[in-house]
């Protein structure tokens, strides 16, 4: 494994970081995003490029869930009204849009999957 897989520039080039958030605490969320990475993308035939877009994507999720207190779920430009919390669709991963950017690079379906694990799915089994 390459450690880590991203780095405190690239995630701020990716995402707006608050001026009381501290490299270390942006340190902290890379080490969750590698962990995530190491554990459950290895192996599952994706380059380091991507696996490394992944990570900087997950380590922006946890910015925002930190500071958004969940992603930015309606936002109005007269009287400037926004909203934060967990759209109703979407949980986890899903809840911010660097969460769904790295469900998207996922090519495994891994952290799609993760994202909504409570999701139920139709399925029809016949027995000729």
């Amino acid at each position: 494994m390459p450690a880590p897989y991203t780095n405190i520039d690239d995630v701020k080039n990716i995402v707006e970081t608050p001026a009381g958030l501290t490299d270390d605490t942006i340190a902290l969320f890379m080490s969750d995003a590698d962990l995530i990475v190491e554990e459950q993308l290895e192996g599952k035939g994706m380059s380091v490029g991507r696996l490394e877009s992944i990570a900087r994507y997950l380590t922006a999720h946890f910015i925002t869930v930190l500071v958004e207190r969940g992603g930015l779920t309606s936002q109005e430009v007269d009287n400037a009204r926004e909203t934060y919390g967990s759209p109703k669709d979407g949980a986890g991963l899903a809840m911010t849009r660097f969460g769904q950017q790295a469900i998207v690079l996922d090519s495994s379906g891994t952290l799609k999957a993760m994202a909504m694990p409570n999701r139920k799915l139709n399925a029809q089994f016949r027995v000729l």
